[in-house]
């Protein structure tokens, strides 16, 4: 964990859950955290100009403490190229558990999961 405000990154589909992504990141940075989502400019998300929105995505993923994964009816607009049939939150759930394979917790609802990089 960071030695200041831990670092969350929200994935989720963005357009359909706006106002949900608001008020948890809201109620996150409340609560002492620094949130990450690519859809808000004035979040700790980071652009990288050389890298393509998802590769911007799975950079700033790795660099954060925890994840923070929203699951909903849609499931978002397929990638295409090397991404296949896959979208971008499918992209990054995939990315995320190798190197924290054996060190995810999970907690359930019907439509939230979080993964953490606590050890």
């Amino acid at each position: 964990m960071s030695a200041s405000a831990p670092i969350i990154f929200v994935s989720s589909t963005c357009h359909d859950l706006t106002d949900l992504r608001a008020e948890l990141a809201a109620s996150l940075q409340k609560d002492g955290f620094t949130v990450k989502l690519s859809d808000v400019l004035e979040s700790a998300f980071q652009v990288i100009p050389s890298a393509t929105t998802i590769g911007s995505c799975l950079q700033n993923l790795l660099a954060s403490d925890a994840v923070l994964f929203i699951f909903d009816r849609f499931y978002g607009q397929c990638l295409g190229g090397e991404y296949g049939d896959k979208s971008a939150t499918h992209v990054e759930l995939e990315h995320v558990l190798p190197p924290w394979r054996g060190r995810v917790q999970s907690h359930q609802d019907s439509r939230v999961t979080a993964v953490s990089n606590s050890e």
